[in-house]
């Protein structure tokens, strides 16, 4: 499950939604998403799926659609259900408890001066790989990560 805070609705896919073998509750005419890129997902209906985190199961509407990942977790659930994200304590919040997203092992000093070797421009929606090195230890190769659209430098 990704959860995406970026995304207005929470979204199942849909040969996971056939094995809950519940039935969609609505089946649009022609009801499309648009995706960050642009591009369009067909929706093929919604569907009540139970969401249990915690001790606690929540019951959401969610769409269902020809999607890569499992399950995509919007905004929408969490606006309804009362969650917040805290990035500092890797925690998501609801009313009733506190979950651990994901655990840090290790912690490094969050932040660092990146130097480029090269002048580069980074055009939007695209990921590349620039050269470079943290503060004065030219030694330590690092980059710079943004969705692939030009070809990969490598460091």
């Amino acid at each position: 499950m990704i959860i995406d805070t970026g995304a207005n609705v929470s979204i199942i896919r849909n040969d996971l939604a056939q094995k809950l073998k519940e039935k969609l509750i609505w089946t649009p005419p022609r009801v499309v998403l648009q995706t960050v890129t642009g591009e369009k997902i067909d929706i093929h209906g919604k569907l009540k799926v139970k969401i249990q985190f915690g001790d606690t199961t929540y019951q959401h509407a969610v769409y269902v659609a020809d999607i890569a990942d499992p399950f995509i977790l919007g905004l929408d659930f969490l606006k309804e259900h009362g969650f917040t994200l805290d990035f500092n304590k890797n925690e998501l919040r609801s009313i009733h408890e506190e979950v651990t997203i994901f655990k840090i092992e290790h912690r490094t000093e969050s932040i660092r001066q990146v130097t480029a070797n090269e002048n580069i421009t980074i055009p939007p929606r695209t990921e590349i790989i620039v050269p470079g090195y943290i503060g004065n230890d030219v030694s330590f190769n690092s980059g710079l990560i943004g969705t692939a659209e030009k070809k990969r430098m490598d460091c």
